[in-house]
């Protein structure tokens, strides 16, 4: 009986340790497209798209290329600190500077929201919140049409 134990558990160690999950690292520089080697901040779309807020614009990448909007595109900024994806399909982004943007179905809409020392974004359901480096925060509201308003400003979080 206990030989059977020991050959049962020694099965089922080697079929455990066999199917162990393997990862590929995949490194991507401009040589590969990408347009810039630092990127600031990554979030993800709900197709899967990686968003990257580089110092060079905005870059999309579909795992098998990137697409980049830069000033020419609308960018008021292209050093992008922070992008945050929302519930809508949007992209919100902070540059340093500027002022935050969204950007919807390929253009850029620019908020009232000072992005000077844009930290970071954070978004829960139909509300943004915009974080700086200062201390300070705004609060917006973005519906589904993407008409945004200010619903706070605070200094000293």
């Amino acid at each position: 009986m206990k030989r059977i134990l020991l050959l049962f558990f020694l099965a089922l160690f080697n079929g455990t340790a066999s199917t162990q999950i393997q990862y590929k690292n995949f490194n991507y520089t401009i040589n590969d497209g990408l347009t810039s080697n630092t990127i600031y901040d990554i979030d993800e779309l709900k197709s899967g798209d990686l968003v990257l807020g580089t110092d060079n614009g905005l870059t999309l990448f579909n795992g098998q290329t990137f697409k980049t909007f830069t000033t020419k595109n609308g960018l008021l900024n292209p050093y992008i600190s922070c992008v945050k994806t929302d519930q809508y399909g949007g992209i919100w982004i902070g540059n340093y500077g500027k002022l935050y943007q969204y950007f919807d179905k390929g253009r850029f809409i620019t908020t009232s929201f000072n992005a000077n020392g844009a930290y970071k974004i954070y978004t829960f359901g139909d509300s943004v919140l915009f974080v700086n480096k200062n201390n300070s925060y705004d609060k917006a509201k973005n519906t589904k049409n993407n008409f945004v308003e200010i619903v706070a400003h605070r200094n000293n979080l």
